[in-house]
This record gives C-alpha cells, sequence and structure tokens, in this order.
C-alpha cells in the first residue's frame, strides 16, 4: 500500500505487528487469556462505535441484541455528543442489564470482560484483537471496508454491512462456542499489544 508514496530507502512500520495501543491492552492480555480459555457461554456484550453515532446507531443495535441476547448484559460505550446518550440512559434505566460508559478510560476493562462485541471496523479492531475479542464488525465507512474484510478473512471477526444483519450474526455467535473459540484465538494472533514498543525500539535503536 505504500510503496511508491514514500521513498524507497523509507522504513514502514505498518501492519498489525506496530499497532500503536495504550498499555493497559497489553497488561491485561494475559488476564483476557485465561479469561477466554476458561471458554462458556456468552454472557456479556460490549457495544462500541468509537466516537461516531450516526442517526443513533448505538440505542438501535442496543435495542436489537436484547431481542437476540437476552440473558446477556450489555457494555455501551457513547462520546458526550452521541446522538444515542438519552435513548440509552432511558433503556438502561428500563433494563437493569444495560450499562452505558461515556468517555470510558476503561476500555481494556471493559473489552477483557465482554465475550462477543459489535464495534465499527476501525483502529479500535486492533484493541479488541490484543484481547481476543470476537467482534461483529459493522462498517461504518467506506475506509473500514478493508480492514472489516482482513479481520474476517483471519477468522477474527464476521463482518456486516448492514445494521439489520447484526442480530441474526450475534445470535449464531452465541449459539456457537467453538466458533467463539476459533474467533478468539485468531484475534489473539493478529495483535499482541507489543507494537508501541516495537516502533519505540526502532526510531530510539
Amino acid at each position: 500500500d505504500y510503496r511508491g508514496r514514500v521513498p524507497d530507502q523509507a522504513k514502514i512500520l505498518a501492519g498489525s505487528a506496530y499497532a500503536l495501543l495504550r498499555p493497559e491492552f497489553a497488561r491485561e492480555r494475559d488476564a483476557a487469556l485465561d479469561r477466554r480459555e476458561a471458554g462458556g457461554p456468552a454472557r456479556r456484550i460490549l457495544i462500541s462505535l468509537g466516537t461516531t453515532d450516526p442517526n443513533g446507531i448505538a440505542s438501535v443495535l442496543t435495542e436489537q441484541v436484547l431481542n437476540a441476547a437476552p440473558d446477556c448484559a450489555i457494555d455501551v460505550v457513547l462520546s458526550p455528543q452521541a446522538p444515542s446518550l438519552e435513548p440509552m440512559s432511558d433503556l438502561a434505566q428500563r433494563h437493569p442489564g444495560v450499562s452505558v460508559h461515556v468517555d470510558s478510560v476503561q476500555m481494556a476493562d471493559l473489552i477483557r470482560d465482554a465475550d462477543i462485541a459489535i464495534g465499527a471496523a476501525g483502529t479500535t479492531s486492533w484493541e479488541r484483537c490484543c484481547l481476543g475479542l470476537p467482534t461483529v464488525a459493522l462498517v461504518m465507512a467506506d475506509n473500514q471496508r478493508d480492514g472489516a474484510a482482513g479481520l474476517e478473512a483471519a477468522g477474527a471477526a464476521v463482518a456486516v454491512q448492514c445494521v439489520k444483519d447484526v442480530a441474526p450474526t450475534l445470535k449464531r455467535l452465541c449459539n456457537d462456542l467453538a466458533l467463539l473459540g476459533r474467533m478468539s484465538a485468531a484475534a489473539f494472533a493478529i495483535v499482541d499489544g507489543q507494537g508501541t514498543i516495537r516502533a519505540r525500539e526502532f526510531m530510539l535503536g
């Protein structure tokens, strides 16, 4: 992708080996490995769409998850400007299993404790991979298509193009623990949380 766009002698630190994650994701990796290896049914679902929430999509997705996986707890991460913030607060009051996290600084903990994520196929994909979280990757922009396709080809995610496809995909994953295990192992293999260290060591010699 970068050939012809940078000088021939440039060293390209690209790809998932150089994913620049905050250190808390590497710190939680062992705990996440232990949790995934313990197995068991899906009990907690994380909805995290990054900083965007076009047309209040987070509240629509939460309603779908409540119908598709009624026994699961749901964590929803939103920015303070998200259109879904008010309807999500109402949903959380009506459904004790729904928790809303605004501008959360505990993403590593939320990802570690979740069993399945529904998330945008952007840069947070690498955080989920580091902690082995199987993902329903919702393509929300054209620049996410290649990433979503790559994650799906690697076995770490199921890519969906439309919101209406999330619920049936989630239901299928909840009913296939073997598939969840394979997705988790594939995700762990993509990102190990050491990308920032590799980049730093290269730059500092």
